[in-house]
């Protein structure tokens, strides 16, 4: 038979068979869930937000604030986040309160504990630093809203007011940390900046000194020239007041003429290098750069000069900067002290053992349905094999020692109703012409087989059949003590020797006439290879032509083998099954075997024995719930369970 999915029905009946158990872990998980309520330390939680500008600010000039991208923007929150994170800030908050910075959440580590233990550890000593900060490490989360510059920083802690005190501190150590760092780093470029202000004043004044000493070396050689031309004009002019020509001649001249002219002409050349040496001299006393050279160098110079003055005054910016920095992050909310516990979530917590309950519950629902549990539903039980299902039988009181008598004393009670199922169940398989052989079975003893046999052998006499049971059990036969009749010979003589058995070892059922070969005592020795002798398959044909259904009681499948030689016989094997009491691990080998040995055609079923009756399904037979609970009432008939004939009842008026 092809396998069938279970669907959303299945599960459902599956739920309300083990309606118990799921109910029962669903209750223990939300209990355990309350308990751990009722131990757990809560724990408060207090955030502080945090806004980032990541803009460069500059409090001199505004206008030169940088204008930056989303991309950097966005890279310069999370570096905020990942420096909000950092030990350095932790370590910070813990240097500001060693106290408080205990959140009180973190247990102690094994190896601490074991120190504590040994002695080797003092149990109400001080943190230390390194275990502050795995605390409060472990306490605080940092994280950025989305895509905002929104940070929020979360502490928690057992105590609310600790945790809104460490939100806080976090964040003004962050920030005060942050302003710092950049008057920090100001100082460091003033520093930078003041040494090499010291080497441009250097290259000023060296400048300068350069260019000094070139005019003060320029402007004395121009006076002792100047001063040598009129020592040369004055003997000149002494020499031409005397009437000296031979002294006034050049001494350049070859020749010298020694007259007046050649005189005269000596002395304005003297007049006229008087004059250009005086011009050079105002000239130097009256212009900067009289001369490239000078130029150069007082060019130099005002260089130097201008880079020095460049120098000192971003100097005296940076110096009124590094006292008036500002951070580039605010606090947008500060944390206060939180109300309620953030840890546990009562209704969260309820909620979610009330759901792991209940798929704890379906889960070993499952688990006991197909693997480890009874089957107690015809629906499981197909689910389960993959077999069709014959029939079921209800559950009847405990006070019926012989329920196979109903099905001809009280033949309108639901036990013979589901055996009539049962009947044509098996008419359908086995349709066609011939005595059919219908093999009874189960996978342990006490479940039922041999009532079941014997009802099923009683409803097909009593519908007209020539019928034959036969107790093939021959390790325990029982149908002897069903029918209260004791037989000469059984057949476990017959298969012995039959010859001697003839057919003084068949009876007759007085309820119903079907014909039986009982059995009777157990047997002392194996009885498989009587099962699979020529003898019992001769009589089981010799029965096929006699008698329209052979009905076999066998013995349960695993405890022995007798089955196995019995079943390759049989038409329809009838597998019993035992509600909530067969295991399914028993039930799946006991398949198995029974397969492997079944002759092609044949058919193998289920019946499912003892089933729960909803109270719809037997109300249907019950006509006076009084009458009911005295003993079973079908219209004109009573059956209380014993052994003795139904007794009729008046009907009213009568």
């Amino acid at each position: 038979m092809q396998e069938r999915e279970p669907d959303v029905k299945d599960l459902l009946a599956l739920v309300r068979r083990q309606a118990g158990l799921v109910l029962a872990a669903a209750a223990l998980v939300v209990a355990l869930g309350m308990a751990f309520l009722l131990i757990a330390t809560p724990v408060y939680q207090a955030t502080a937000l945090v806004l980032i500008d990541p803009a460069d600010k500059n409090l001199l000039d505004p206008r030169e604030s940088g204008a930056s991208s989303a991309a950097s923007d966005s890279a310069r929150v999370d570096s905020e986040v990942e420096i909000l994170r950092a030990d350095a800030t932790v370590l910070a908050v813990i240097a500001r309160d060693p106290q408080a910075a205990d959140p009180g959440l973190s247990r102690p580590r094994l190896r601490e504990r074991l120190g504590q233990a040994l002695g080797l550890r003092d149990a109400a000593s001080a943190p230390s630093e390194a275990m502050l900060l795995r605390q409060l490490r472990e306490a605080t989360t940092v994280r950025r809203r989305g895509l905002t510059h929104l940070i929020g920083v979360t502490v928690r802690s057992p105590d609310p007011a600790r945790a809104a005190y460490l939100a806080n501190a976090t964040v003004e150590t962050y920030i005060a940390r942050q302003v710092a760092a950049k008057s920090t780093a100001l100082r460091a470029a003033r520093d930078v900046l003041l040494a090499r202000l010291d080497a441009a004043q250097a290259t000023l004044s060296e400048a300068e000194r350069r260019l000094d000493d070139y005019l003060a070396r320029s402007a004395a050689e121009a006076e002792q020239d100047l001063v040598a031309a009129r020592q040369r004009l004055a003997a000149a002019e002494a020499a031409w007041e005397r009437g000296d020509w031979q002294e006034l001649s050049s001494p350049s001249e070859e020749h010298a003429r020694g007259d007046a002219g050649a005189a005269f002409g000596v002395v304005q050349a003297l007049r006229a290098s008087v004059a250009q040496h005086e011009a050079r001299a105002a000239a130097l006393r009256a212009a900067p750069d009289p001369d490239p050279a000078a130029f150069a160098l007082r060019q130099e110079a005002e260089i130097a000069r201008r880079q020095y003055q460049l120098h000192l005054e971003r100097l005296r910016a940076l110096e009124v900067q590094a006292d008036l920095q500002l951070a580039d992050s605010r606090i947008v909310s500060a944390a206060i002290v939180p109300l309620h516990p953030s840890f546990p979530d009562k209704r969260q917590i309820l909620a979610l053992s009330l759901v792991l309950g209940l798929v704890a519950g379906v889960g070993l629902a499952l688990l006991k349905e197909y693997f480890i549990g009874g089957v107690t539903s015809a629906r499981q039980l197909q689910n389960i094999l993959h077999l069709p299902m014959a029939g079921t039988v209800p559950r009847l009181a405990a006070s019926m020692s012989r329920p196979a008598d109903m099905v001809a004393c009280a033949p309108l009670s639901p036990f013979p109703e589901a055996i009539r199922g049962l009947r044509a169940s098996l008419d359908r398989m086995l349709a066609g012409e011939g005595g059919k052989v219908i093999l009874v079975t189960s996978s342990l003893p006490q479940e039922g087989k041999s009532t079941l046999a014997l009802a099923l052998a009683r409803t097909h006499a009593l519908a007209g059949k020539r019928v034959l049971l036969v107790d093939s059990d021959l390790r325990r036969p029982s149908l002897h003590r069903l029918l209260d009749l004791v037989p000469d010979l059984s057949l476990l003589d017959y298969l012995r020797d039959p010859a001697e058995a003839g057919t003084s070892f068949c009876a007759r059922d007085p309820l119903s006439g079907a014909e039986v070969i009982l059995g009777a005592g157990a047997a002392e020795s194996p009885t498989d290879q009587l099962l699979a002798s020529e003898g019992f398959a001769a009589l089981l044909g010799e029965a096929r032509a006699a008698f329209d259904v052979i009905v076999l009681d066998s013995p349960p499948v695993l405890p022995v083998v007798d089955t196995r030689y019995i079943a390759p016989l049989a038409d329809a094997v009838v597998l019993v099954v035992r509600a909530g009491e067969t295991a399914q691990g028993d039930l799946r080998q006991s398949v198995a075997q029974l397969q492997e040995v079944m002759r092609p055609g044949a058919a193998l079923c289920l019946a499912l024995n003892q089933e729960d009756e909803s109270a719809c399904r037997s109300r249907y037979y019950t006509d006076d719930p009084a009458e009911t609970s005295r003993g079973l009432r079908f219209g004109r008939w009573v059956w209380r369970g014993g052994r003795g004939a139904p007794v009729p009842l008046r009907p009213p008026g009568e």
